[in-house]
């Protein structure tokens, strides 16, 4: 066989890579000495292209004719003597006619085999034989075969070298596998360009592909760079290509700088090493430019020219612009579309990319634009792109206004990951092999299985700075506290605990990952950061969450339901973002099983269980990403039964509820080697004592007659001789670390139920082995003589209950003590027990925590087992902490005894409850001789059931001296206790778990009273157990000890941590059962009363329910709904509620009368008690409370005669130690149903529903599915989506604001619907006349309360106690409609509505029934909102201009028939005395304005806006005068045409209304307020509207309800003798009273050509009827939401519309989050604004001081914001220096205050230390400085705050100032203005990279951008800012404004500000 190898590449054109083959490389080869390796190459003559186009050293390789002019054909002959040939595919053909021999080549190899289509590979392998080796190399992910049948990115799939690959990949032989090579290493390019490369275009992973030629870079600039030049591309007409000489110009200019900073490192200067990359007309263009410029020898060249070729610097030019291009036109241009191209092109440069084009358009357009976006972001965050001012958001702005005009579907919104590697399931088959063989390369298999370690590499890393520097670098444990805070636990040295805060801080570890930290030096506990993980934690990273509700378009964020885990973000796709992909996991591959739709139902009901699979860094600074990456594997429901309920409870906690097959495999047998020291027992009496379907029994107990004295034996089962230390059995329990239990028919036990049931647990009647404590008790005293401990063997013979074991209790109460049979045992270890608490305990022996399970008076048994506990234990501790082998290493619980300080002050505090109390004397050490006096008259309340029951025992034969005690002695079950108790409890630090010997100083256990304490009495149910024991057995065997001191400081934290979990987990899973009972029938509790503070709630505690609640449950003052702030009483520790209703029946009279009632306490005795009782005072009242009565607070009311008795007036006093009645019902809440708080019961015909007050959406509407967009399809998307969003506002606002009306006894009739309940109610007109109900009966709100029904079951005995045996049934209802009663004789108003909420599943029957009644409180919607509902709804019929400004479609500029004011005009026109001249920007806005439809116009700080406005309108009516209107309706003509200028509030139109007026007779304003205003004036005959009575700033002669009033008007007269009557109460027919009204308003409308209202005025029936506003006006219409700015569109048929405003300062206020989030909050001109369409600024401001004016105008405005104005110098000074900005630093402490505001009350925050400040500033500014008072405005975004400046203002006789929240300053300005922050914190509490959560809590609204640059725009001379700049500095929008305010010096100490006295 000829040897003989053919190398094959694609047909190229011009200069083929196969001759770089022969140049480059095999011609240095044979001349370094290799002449038999002289290669052949055969080529092929082309037309017009000439021999000496290939270089002379390829020549000398080639076969040519004898005159060199052409290249010869092959010929057997030459190929015989050549061994190597190198051809292309073309050319391989030919071979066939030689006639060769079969297997001639040996080899073939063909290169770039991904260009070709496999129809041009066929050629060479038909030279192929039996044994011919053949390999195809190339690139799929380059360029690939022309083809114009497919996309451009589907032309690789068309290769022989694609489809062998895929089908290798499917054979499993092993040729097969390894017929596949992959290359990782990269020689050509720089890192940086490999890096892009490797993330964009192969696996998304940045060291997928390693750069390994070190290539050097350029060292003054970046390898990658980008030139933005927006340029206009142009058409050659005779190519048919397009060239854009801007593009031309900027590549010359690079070419230029290239060559002239041409840096050693890269050689010679060779200018053609640098390549300009183009396509068809412009590559001729930059090659004449260059030629010019004598670079001629630049190479310039087609795209598809290049690959094969590397260059050390490349240029791109895009050519296409965002003008030229049109989304069908982008797909095809490669340029844009084709991203194998782009990466043959970026892949050809040595050192430099440098590309050239438009970047809004290569961001935008074509399926390449997410790489480009990824590509122009990398630039600019490195400094590499041109020019400098280039940023994200300026990108951004020009997509958005591109995108305005193009179709959503081209926009490519996907992440910047790999374009070819998605991360759902359309993987790359090649890319994904590829990325497996770079796993490969670094992971072990094992290692691959765990995603969350660091790579070995970095391990490695890590533990060699552990052994450099072990003082710095720490390995331990991370323990998580919340997301972002936690502590590491050192392995060596455990308890020194190294604190972790900050997320940034905790790197990418999760809690229980093995980690290496760096320890920072500062004061105290030693703090750190985490480096990295050295091993993670074993169990999958699997969270249950609930989905974050930000609305994200391509992410979703996860928030676990354990906050100690941080949130997790899940990518969806771009298409079909509103489907979650629910995955599974096999064999390490991801696949989707299933989609699921998001919608409200599922966002809220639903736990997502979300697996981690990665944690990214980021490429450009390695820092990390805020969220892992997870993946959504199961959906689960949160479902209505008790066990769906704690299946997502078991994923939270982590519990599964079976252990792995491993541990249940494991042999269980006992290896005991004591076997012969134990002590057989199994004769004596035996018993256990636990809850009746307990089974796994730790503890028994033996009583055992010795004649002289008995022996008492507390036997634990002996776990350690079953449980091996480290066997599976062991691992299992330890990682478990406790049983957990919930109400479920079985617990989650510790270990397998089998070993706990059957092998461990103490059974009767079976044989098992014990450790025990026996205890030798003299018969007389019942007092220990000694005990010790030993192995024993017993069999238990009874296990009984607690109820069963309190029943023989209490039958032998008083008996002798007898051991005859097991009774007999039972009441003597009771009395044993008894014994020793009293001995432990002393006088405090009495009290006893009410537990879950035994109420008061029969807890007995459970005292006796807890007594016989807590004496081993203790035993426990002292025994093994005196023996030598465990005094250093024995786990003990401990509590340190509180501060005395707090002692103290509760002392004083509650000096008059105290002594009621042996409890907390005994703790208090308090004096009871002291109180003596105090007692004697002191009032003492009991319970009514409680007192029956100590009457009870005390009635018995024999009293029940026990029962009493611990009825008597339970302070937790009387109402004034029980506060004192909790902030007893307060005081108390949590016990801990500490090392014996481990600190010097010996702390015991304060609560139980002991010097020391363990717990080792439980070992089948907690870990810590076992591990006691084993160290029993060491010391009673005399075998070694099996742990260390080290081992057990790291025991003692991880089981504590278990021990909270299972604790944590037994209280969550019963609040869970107990809603979920709720949730079927709601029912009343009573609640105590434990804390009124001043603050924003008041808490409740539920001690005979306390397993099911918190332990304080907070209730909010606001949902309550008072009328008045809650007044706080300090002296009395009380607060004082009022309230204010209408409230009626049929007999309303005897309603107010019951209402009126005192609701005082029920009867009380005075009682003479014992000693043995309670040792109270001999004369201690005792008042008797029926269950629910309050008995201490005062509940009255007192109708308004004078207001028809419309209102009635109830007051509430509030005060720790009262009682409540509450309703709960269930709520889901983060995941679960929780019972909260639904009724509130004031009295017993009047209580409160908090459910609607807190969550009125819930209750009135539906949540909205889709946040509002910037464009949409057509008017019915867009009611769809804006209708629900108005709703969520209407039912919010209504609640908040609305008068509700109650009805008593009112008839509804309710029925099944077909998918909820419908109903109807009828109301006699004379009773809505009589009762003057005014609102809308089809816009309302219905809360429907059924008082009195019986509770169908009880599921908890406590509840048999105290709570009532009845309850309410709650429905909340939405009016549709109502009609009129056609009965004359029975005229009524019959009202339809619908059911919208049930709390409560059950229906009882009576609500089917036609007579039942019903107390109804009708929840009037706001006119507001029932406007802004209409005008959505409406946007279907309006006009065509209104409709296409409301979806965002384009707008036409304007009628071109209209006869417009000519600039000159504009700029002649004299203005009006009291308004300045119009400059350049303003003139430019008014003639924008008068050309076009639609225009926006942002009027920034101090630019004159509202002047503009009044011109606007000027020229719009000299419009009007001179282009009659063409009516689209012809019933429009009869209406008066008008120009209307609205406002978002009375405000902003009152400004303009002074503007207008200053024209004079040329306009003929009319301002129209709402009938409420009016009203406040001129009310209504009958009329209860509370309105209080406010100064309006009106021009009374254009007000209408003034002009109606005026004899201009033929109705005045009529008017005012009404008015006279109404003011003497004689005038009773308000409905001629408002006929008269209507009339004269017709006539003034009719007079007048412009109409100033509110938005929402704009559409009372007045004006629609009357007037048709030709242009609309809206005046800070950036104020107003977008439906509140549609109601005057709407409402009319403009021609024309003006938005003015500044959606940089104010935005909407919104009061709900949910709604903010959904983008109720964006305005309509912050919309359009954002689309920079139809858009002008003014630019010139007259207001503020250069200082002043700079960073907004640089922040918020872009520099475009110029100063006109020249003020006198600041008198304000820092550090002695005359500044006109002064920043003045000052760490205050903010305090919370309820405030009274328009609105009613609010919870504000304070800063006492920066009021003092500010005040002394004013008062210098005033007196030192002589600036007027009027001159000076404090601001602060606080109520709390404003409330203090006007109190020490008003002291300080400075009542002129001006002091306002900075929200109501906006279009206000003074001289000077102080600002004061509030907000602050203390250094050491500020984290240095605080999550979104931190700055919310900490520093809120006050970091909003618009706050901020309305507070900063107040000023004209001098601007205080006082505030904590560290705590602010934490927000983005301060960190800015002080890095500017810093760099001019204008930040200072607070106390360094002072102001310039004035000269005399």
């Amino acid at each position: 066989m000829h040897l003989s190898s053919i190398s094959i590449n694609p047909s190229l054109s011009l200069v083929s890579s196969a001759d770089l083959y022969i140049k480059d490389h095999f011609h240095p080869y044979v001349n370094s000495g290799h002449p038999e390796m002289k290669p052949l190459r055969i080529k092929a003559n082309k037309q017009g292209v000439l021999v000496s186009s290939t270089d002379e050293i390829t020549q000398n390789y080639c076969l040519l004719s004898k005159d060199g002019q052409f290249f010869l054909p092959p010929t057997k002959s030459a190929l015989d003597h050549h061994r190597i040939v190198i051809t292309t595919t073309a050319m391989a053909r030919h071979f066939n006619d030689l006639k060769l021999s079969d297997g001639y080549f040996t080899h073939i190899l063909i290169d770039e085999a991904s260009q070709m289509l496999e129809c041009e590979a066929l050629m060479p392998l038909g030279l192929a034989g039996p044994v011919t080796r053949v390999v195809l190399a190339g690139d799929h992910m380059q360029m690939g075969p022309k083809l114009f049948s497919t996309d451009d990115d589907q032309h690789s799939n068309h290769s022989l070298l694609n489809r062998l690959f895929h089908f290798y990949q499917g054979c499993e032989s092993s040729t097969a596998l390894k017929s596949r090579i992959f290359f990782h290493e990269n020689y050509r390019n720089t890192k940086e360009i490999v890096e892009f490369v490797s993330t964009h275009f192969y696996v998304g992973k940045s060291d997928a592909i390693k750069a390994v030629g070190n290539v050097p870079a350029h060292p003054n600039s970046h390898p990658l760079r980008f030139h933005h030049v927006r340029g206009e591309s142009h058409l050659d007409t005779a190519s048919m290509s397009w060239f854009n000489l801007d593009e031309v110009e900027c590549v010359v200019e690079i070419v230029q700088n290239l060559l002239r900073d041409w840096p050693i490192a890269w050689g010679n200067h060779d200018q053609s090493s640098i390549c300009v990359l183009s396509q068809q007309c412009q590559v001729s263009m930059i090659r004449k430019e260059l030629q010019k410029r004598f670079l001629g020898r630049v190479t310039v060249e087609n795209i598809s020219n290049v690959q094969g070729k590397q260059f050390r610097a490349i240029v791109m030019t895009a050519v296409q612009t965002r003008d030229s291009l049109h989304p069908p036109d982008s797909y095809c241009v490669e340029f844009f579309n084709d991203a194998r191209m782009l990466n043959t092109a970026m892949t050809r440069a040595q050192s430099q990319v440098v590309v050239v084009g438009d970047a809004a358009a290569l961001c935008y357009f074509g399926k390449c634009s997410r790489i480009w976006r990824s590509y122009i972001h990398h630039c600019i965050s490195k400094g590499s792109a041109e020019p400098k001012h280039l940023t994200n958001d300026f990108i951004d702005g020009d997509i958005k206004e591109i995108s305005r005009f193009q179709r959503t579907e081209y926009l490519d919104e996907s992440s910047t990951q790999s374009v070819m590697f998605d991360t759902e399931n359309n993987i790359d088959a090649i890319l994904q092999e590829l990325q497996e063989e770079q796993n490969r390369a670094h992971y072990t298999l094992l290692e691959r299985k765990r995603l969350y370690d660091s790579a070995k590499v970095e391990r490695d890393a890590l533990l060699q700075l552990l052994r450099e520097q072990p003082n710095v670098y720490k390995r331990g444990e991370l323990v998580m506290e919340k997301h972002n805070a936690g502590y590491i636990i050192p392995f060596d040295n455990p308890t020194n605990h190294i604190i972790i805060k900050g997320r940034g801080n905790l790197g990418k570890s999760f809690c229980g990952d093995e980690v290496v930290a760096e320890v920072v030096p500062c004061e105290g506990i030693p703090q750190g950061k985490v480096l990295g993980t050295i091993k993670a934690a074993e169990s999958r990273r699997v969270f249950a969450c609930t989905l974050d509700t930000e609305y994200q378009f391509l992410r979703k964020i996860m928030v676990p339901l354990n906050t100690n885990t941080t949130k997790i973000c899940t990518l969806v796709s771009k298409k079909s973002h509103n489907l979650i992909p629910i995955w599974k996991h096999n064999d390490e591959e991801w696949e989707i099983v299933r989609y699921q739709q998001l919608d409200e139902e599922i966002k809220r009901n639903h736990v997502f269980m979300v697996e981690v699979f990665c944690w990214k860094t980021k490429t450009e600074n390695k820092g990390n990403y805020a969220y892992p990456l997870g993946k959504v594997i199961d959906i689960l429901s949160i479902g209505s039964s008790l066990e769906e309920g704690l299946r997502i409870l078991d994923a939270e906690f982590n519990v599964q509820p079976l252990p792995p097959s491993h541990v249940l495999a494991e042999p269980c047998t006992w290896k005991d080697t004591q076997n012969s020291n134990r002590k057989d027992l199994r004769k004596f009496i035996t018993f256990t004592v636990d809850q009746n379907k307990s089974l796994d029994l730790d503890d028994a107990i033996s009583v055992i007659d010795m004649e002289s004295h008995y022996e008492v034996g507390v036997h634990i089962a002996d776990v350690a001789s079953f449980v091996n230390l480290g066997g599976s059995l062991d691992d299992a329990a330890q990682k478990h670390g406790a049983t957990f239990y919930s109400p479920r028919e079985e617990p989650v036990y510790m270990f397998p139920k089998p070993v706990s049931i059957y092998h461990l647990s103490l059974l009767p009647g079976i044989d098992r082995k014990v450790v025990s404590l026996m205890v030798k008790v003299d018969k007389a005293t019942h007092k220990i003589t000694e005990k010790k401990f030993q192995l024993s063997q017993i069999k238990s013979d009874r296990k009984l209950s607690y109820d069963e074991a309190e029943d023989i209790i209490s039958k032998r109460s008083g008996e002798e003590a007898k051991f005859d049979t097991l009774e007999d045992c039972v009441s003597v270890a009771y009395h044993f027990a008894k014994v020793q608490r009293k001995a432990r305990l002393g006088k405090d022996w009495s009290y006893r925590r009410l537990d879950d399970h035994q109420k008061p008076g029969k807890r007995r048994s459970s005292q006796m087992i807890e007594e016989l506990s807590v004496l081993f234990n203790h035993s426990v501790s002292e025994f093994l902490i005196n023996a030598n082998e465990t005094m250093f290493c024995t786990p003990l619980r401990c509590q340190v005894s509180p501060d005395p300080e707090m002692l103290e002050d509760l002392k004083e505090r509650y000096k008059d409850i105290i002594p009621l109390s042996l409890h907390l004397r005994h703790n208090l050490d308090h004096d009871i001789q002291l109180d003596q006096e105090a007692m004697e008259s002191k009032s003492f309340y009991v319970l009514t059931s409680i007192w029956n029951e100590i009457l009870s025992a005390a009635k018995k034969e024999e009293v029940d001296i026990d029962t009493m005690i611990d009825l008597i002695g339970t302070d937790d079950i009387y109402p004034q206790l029980l506060p004192v108790i909790y902030e007893f409890r307060k005081c108390l630090d949590e016990a801990y778990v500490i090392r014996s010997n481990s600190s010097w100083e010996k702390v015991g256990h304060y609560s139980l009273k002991l010097e020391s304490y363990t717990q080792a009495s439980s070992p089948i149910r907690r870990y810590m157990d076992i591990i006691l024991q084993r160290l029993l057995h060491s010391v009673l065997s005399g075998t070694p000890v099996q742990y260390s001191p080290q081992e057990i400081d790291i025991l003692c934290q991880k089981t504590e941590d278990s021990y909270k979990k299972a604790n944590e987990y037994e209280k969550k899973a019963a609040m869970i059962s107990f809603a979920i009972n709720m949730k079927k029938q709601n029912s009343l509790k009573l609640a105590f009363v434990v804390g009124v503070a001043a603050g924003d709630s008041f808490k409740l505690s539920f001690p005979f329910d306390r397993h099911s609640f918190p332990e304080c449950l907070p209730v909010r003052y606001r949902d309550l709904q008072p009328k008045d702030q809650p007044l706080y009483d300090s002296n009395e520790n009380q607060m004082t509620l009022t309230w204010r209703r209408r409230v009626y029946s049929i007999d309303t009279a005897k309603i107010h009368q019951e209402l009126k009632k005192v609701q005082n306490s029920a009867a009380y005795a005075t009682t003479k008690q014992t000693e043995n009782v309670k040792s109270l005072s001999k004369h201690a009242k005792v008042d008797l409370l029926e269950a629910g009565n309050d008995s201490r607070r005062t509940a009255h009311g007192q109708a308004e005669k004078i207001e028809m008795e419309h209102y009635v007036d109830l007051t509430l006093h509030l005060k720790p130690g009262d009682t409540l009645q509450v309703q709960m019902k269930s709520e889901g809440k983060k995941g679960y149903w929780t019972p909260t708080v639904q009724l509130v019961c004031i009295k017993p015909i009047f209580e409160v529903c908090v459910d609607h007050a807190h969550s009125p959406i819930t209750c009135f509407s539906k949540r909205a599915d889709c946040p509002s967009k910037s464009e949409y399809s057509n008017a019915r998307e867009y009611v769809k989506i804006w209708r629900p969003l108005c709703e969520m506002e209407s039912a919010d606002n209504a609640v908040d604001e609305s008068d509700s009306i109650i009805i008593e006894d009112l008839k509804l009739n309710l029925r099944q619907g077909k998918n909820r309940l419908k109903g109807s109610f009828e109301l006699p007109l004379k009773y809505i006349k009589e009762w003057a109900i005014e609102c809308n009966l089809s816009k309302c709100f219905l809360c429907i309360r059924k008082r009195g029904l019986k509770l169908t079951s009880i599921p908890d005995q406590s509840e048999e106690v105290v709570d009532p045996k009845n309850y309410i049934w709650v429905a909340h209802g939405v009016t549709t409609n109502f009609e009129e009663s056609k009965n004359k004789q029975n005229q009524a108003r019959k009202v339809h509505f619908y059911i919208n909420h049930l709390p409560m599943d059950t229906i009882p029957e009576c609500v089917y029934q036609r007579k039942t009644t019903y107390t109804v409180e009708i929840i009037p919607k706001l006119l507001t909102d029932v406007r802004k509902e209409m005008a959505v709804n409406n946007i279907v019929s309006a006009n065509e201009l209104v409709q296409k400004i409301a979806l965002g479609q384009h707008v036409p500029k304007g009628a071109s028939q209209s006869v417009v004011p000519p600039r000159y005009q504009l700029m002649r026109e004299k203005a009006p005395e009291g308004l300045p001249e119009l400059n350049k920007s303003q003139i430019d806005a008014v003639e924008k304005a008068l050309n076009n439809n639609f225009t926006i116009i942002q009027g920034p700080p101090g630019t004159g806006k509202t002047v503009l406005g009044v011109y606007i309108v000027y020229w719009f009516l000299v419009m009007n005068s001179k282009n009659p209107r063409i009516f689209e309706n012809p019933k429009d003509k009869d209406k008066k045409e008008v120009i209307l200028c609205c406002g978002p509030s009375n405000k902003s139109v009152d400004v303009v209304a002074e503007c207008l007026v200053k024209f004079g007779d040329k306009l003929k304003p009319l301002r129209v307020y709402s009938r409420q205003l009016e009203m406040a004036e001129y009310p209504y005959p009958g009329s209860v509207l509370q309105l209080s009575p406010r100064s309006l700033r009106h021009e009374r002669n254009i007000t209408l309800h003034h002009r109606i009033r005026e004899e201009q008007n033929p109705h005045s007269t009529e008017i005012k003798e009404f008015d006279h009557r109404i003011k003497l109460a004689i005038e009773s027919k308000g409905e001629d009273y408002k006929s008269i009204l209507n009339k004269a308003r017709v006539h003034e409308l009719q007079r007048h050509d412009v109409i100033l209202c509110t938005c929402t005025a704009a559409s009372s029936p007045n004006l629609t009827k009357t007037v048709s506003a030709r242009q609309i006006l809206i005046d800070e219409c950036a104020m107003a939401t977008e439906p509140q700015a549609l109601i005057p569109l709407v409402s009319n048929k403009p021609e024309m519309i003006v938005l003015l405003g500044d959606h940089k300062q104010l935005r909407p206020i919104v009061k709900n989050e949910l709604l903010r989030k959904l983008g109720m909050s964006k305005s309509l001109f912050e919309r359009y604004f954002e689309c920079q369409s139809q858009t002008v600024m003014l630019d010139t401001q007259y207001r503020m001081h250069e200082d002043i004016c700079k960073f907004p105008s640089e922040e918020y405005y872009g520099g475009k914001l110029k100063t006109e104005v020249n003020h006198s110098s600041s008198v304000l000074q820092a550090d002695s220096q005359q500044k006109h900005i002064v920043f003045g630093n000052i760490i205050g402490e903010e305090v919370s205050l309820v405030v009274s505001t328009e609105k009613g009350t609010e919870n504000s925050k304070a800063n006492r230390a920066e009021r003092d400040v500010v005040i002394r500033l004013a008062k210098a500014l005033v007196t030192e400085s002589q600036i007027k008072q009027q001159n000076i405005a404090i601001l602060s975004p606080y109520n709390a705050q404003v409330s203090e400046f006007k109190k020490e203002l008003h002291e300080h006789k400075m009542d002129e100032i001006t002091v306002t929240t900075i929200t109501k300053s906006q279009g206000c300005e003074w001289r000077y203005v102080i600002l004061s922050t509030v907000r602050s914190l203390l250094s050491k509490e500020i984290e240095i990279e605080p999550d979104r959560a931190w700055r919310s809590k900490h520093v809120g609204f006050v970091g909003d951008p618009n706050q901020i640059n309305v507070g900063i725009t107040r000023a004209k001379e001098g601007l205080c800012i006082i505030g904590n700049q560290e705590l602010l500095s934490r927000s983005g929008a301060w960190r800015q404004l002080l890095k500017h305010y810093r760099a001019r010096n204008f930040v200072t100490e607070a106390d360094k500000i002072s102001v310039r006295k004035a000269s005399c």
